[in-house]
């Protein structure tokens, strides 16, 4: 009986996880057919998809900017704000009801137009549901373009999530200004730890 029970519950759990894994497969958990030793334990039995971008072997790193809003930066365009539960230091950014648009990232650096695409990072702590809450990307130079992504479908209400994206560079752009937007339905959040990372694709 004991081998029965226990070939048996081998059984069950490669069945879960083939069926786990094939609604992994379908959702986008895996960025490649082929997911490397990383993508595969970091994403080992879960079923919430993860905001992370995998780095790829061909892309290298142009330039890289970080903000924790610690310090005094003209970049800032607008209200960083003091708390006691910053994701690190005392400094956040945020939105609010009655604050629409959280403090702006003005990024103006040569070597954007140099790079193919950015990962962009940063920790949030959400108060509600962020619906209507968007990560603004504007790309400005010869042409300029918009973008907005919402996160909601990844965060945990009520206590500090990380989130990545990847979005492609216009080669004609020479500036990036980045900020968050509530839509103004007073969804509140703060935000922390902005890191923007800018790749190209290798050619070797």
């Amino acid at each position: 009986k004991m081998k029965q029970l226990f070939f048996g519950g081998i059984v069950v759990f490669f069945t879960f996880l083939n069926l786990l894994q094939s609604y992994q497969h379908h959702h986008g958990f895996f960025q490649w057919s082929q997911p490397n030793a990383e993508i595969y334990w970091d994403n080992f039995l879960r079923f919430k998809l993860k905001a992370k971008v995998y780095v790829a072997e061909d892309w290298e790193l142009v330039n890289s900017e970080s903000f924790d809003f610690e310090n005094d930066n003209p970049i800032y365009q607008g209200d960083v704000i003091t708390t006691d539960v910053a994701s690190s230091g005392k400094k956040v950014i945020s939105t609010d009801e009655g604050k629409s648009f959280s403090c702006n990232l003005n990024l103006v650096n040569p070597k954007i137009n140099k790079a193919d695409f950015a990962i962009v990072s940063f920790n949030v702590l959400a108060f509600t549901d962020l619906t209507e809450t968007d990560l603004i990307l504007e790309y400005k130079g010869d042409k300029s373009t918009y973008r907005n992504y919402n996160f909601n479908d990844f965060i945990v209400k009520n206590e500090w999530n990380t989130i990545q994206l990847k979005y492609d560079v216009p080669s004609t752009s020479d500036s990036l200004v980045l900020y968050f937007w509530n839509k103004d339905t007073g969804q509140k959040a703060f935000f922390d730890d902005v890191e923007v990372e800018f790749y190209t694709v290798s050619s070797n």
